[in-house]
């Protein structure tokens, strides 16, 4: 493979420019202002990712999992990922499914040995469907704790319950995997534990129907219940449908958590999903990323694996299928990966903003969301900042294109440090120029601060 950081993206370099001087006349700024007395501590759990074990084979898996390091910066990775966990055959590395792969994936040891921190699926959908079944699926859900769970933490009891069975076309069939589900919590549960614990137990809901965890609840029992960790939702969500706008992630997981009694959330599958955006992905779906980050943060989610990083849905994936290329959704990923650590806080203005505080220094990750030439100030009275560190901007030459807008350009960005009449300061710039060298549209600033 070639080296990434030789031919991914068309590098072109601004002056950095920072001058002293009063407001000067132009266009009225949108200006943004950041609570540096407020905010949550951010996990950097949140980074993950999901390995799909059918997408991936194990050939291919050294340049996966260092794409994913260079571009999207990843802290977690999920295995076997989404579906596969139900039909993966643990004990000789291959699949049975319709999706089965050619090549087979990568073995779990060799997973573990090679990403930052795992997090395992075991299986359910057997279970679902004939109760039966269950104790034959405790018993290999046993043998998984036994091998690997002094290098695992963390284990979902399966995928997505709720879609099992034609059960996403049918209440009666969704209340009986619900029925059918508890009864499999119960029994693995306790069981889990008292082979190791130390691990952290997930179990599955649907973060859009709370109500169903309330019954799950009830009837897995006060002593299962008791021995579950907290719960794993898969928060996809978009622009277009009403029940699952990103920005009703925080009122939906305080819901989750009342009804669960658990604090503890992993957003184990998580997209700004094509399915529920308006059909405008690329740089467009990098900016939704970052403020779909900024809402499990203030959701005080402690970990999330985003779904899908390479190939299964190109329009919002990380990286191109030869990983040599990576999309604007990706490297949105990675500045919020590497700079909105820290504290959260808060931001005003009619720019959806993102900031965060680590140590000395403060990162405010701003996406444009007009075609239009912004001039844009960040607020520095009362925050304690005085000096620009750096900054950078993202910007793609066809932001419009679902395609071509995937392809984006990092650059340093031109500011300057302005005060208005009564001597207040700013970091000032100007976003989609479409200047030479610079986008018409959409761009995404990166600007850090101390």
């Amino acid at each position: 493979m070639t080296p990434w950081r030789t031919c991914l993206w068309r590098v072109v370099l601004l002056p950095l420019m920072v001058m002293a001087g009063p407001m000067r006349a132009s266009a009225q700024p949108a200006i943004i202002t950041i609570s540096e007395a407020s905010g949550v501590p951010i996990s950097s759990g949140l980074y993950g990712i999901n390995y799909d074990w059918n997408v991936v084979p194990a050939e291919e898996f050294p340049a996966f999992a260092a794409a994913m390091a260079q571009v999207a910066h990843y802290t977690l990775a999920r295995f076997p990922g989404g579906w596969n966990a139900e039909h993966y055959n643990w004990s000789d590395n291959t699949e049975t499914w319709k999706k089965a792969p050619d090549q087979p994936g990568v073995a779990p040891g060799v997973f573990i040995a090679a990403v930052p921190h795992t997090s395992f699926i075991t299986p359910s959908e057997t279970a679902i469907a004939d109760p039966a079944q269950g104790p034959a699926t405790v018993e290999q859900t046993l043998g998984l704790v036994s091998s690997y769970g002094d290098s695992v933490r963390d284990w979902e009891i399966g995928n997505e319950w709720w879609l099992q069975n034609g059960a996403a076309k049918s209440a009666d069939k969704r209340e009986l995997n619900l029925r059918n589900y508890a009864a499999l919590l119960k029994a693995v549960v306790p069981a889990m534990k008292a082979e190791n614990p130390d691990i952290t137990i997930f179990a599955t809901a649907d973060w859009t129907n709370p109500q169903d965890i309330v019954t799950l609840r009830q009837l897995t029992g006060a002593a299962a219940w008791s021995r579950i960790d907290g719960i794993s939702v898969h928060a996809y969500c978009g622009t277009v449908n009403p029940g699952r706008l990103c920005s009703a992630i925080p009122g939906m997981l305080a819901q989750v958590r009342a009804a669960s009694g658990k604090k503890l959330i992993y957003v184990s599958e998580w997209a700004v999903a094509e399915r529920l955006s308006a059909d405008d992905y690329g740089i467009k779906n990098a900016g939704d990323t970052i403020e779909a980050i900024q809402q499990f943060a203030f959701a005080n989610v402690a970990a999330g694996a985003y779904w899908p990083p390479v190939k299964t849905l190109p329009a919002i994936a990380f990286i191109s299928a030869g990983y040599t290329t990576p999309f604007a959704t990706g490297i949105a990923f990675g500045w919020m990966a590497t700079y909105y650590q820290g504290m959260a806080l808060h931001t005003a203005g009619p720019l959806p903003a993102v900031a965060a505080r680590d140590g000395g220094s403060t990162t405010v990750i701003i996406p444009t969301e007009t075609n239009g030439t912004q001039n844009v100030w960040i607020a520095l009275a009362g925050t304690g900042l005085h000096q620009v560190l750096s900054a950078e901007v993202m910007y793609s030459a066809q932001p419009d294109d679902p395609k071509a807008g995937r392809l984006v350009t990092i650059a340093n960005l031109p500011i300057e440090m302005v005060t208005d009449p009564n001597g207040r300061p700013y970091v000032a710039m100007t976003l989609n120029p479409g200047t030479a060298g610079r986008g018409k549209g959409f761009e995404i600033a990166r600007v850090t601060i101390e």
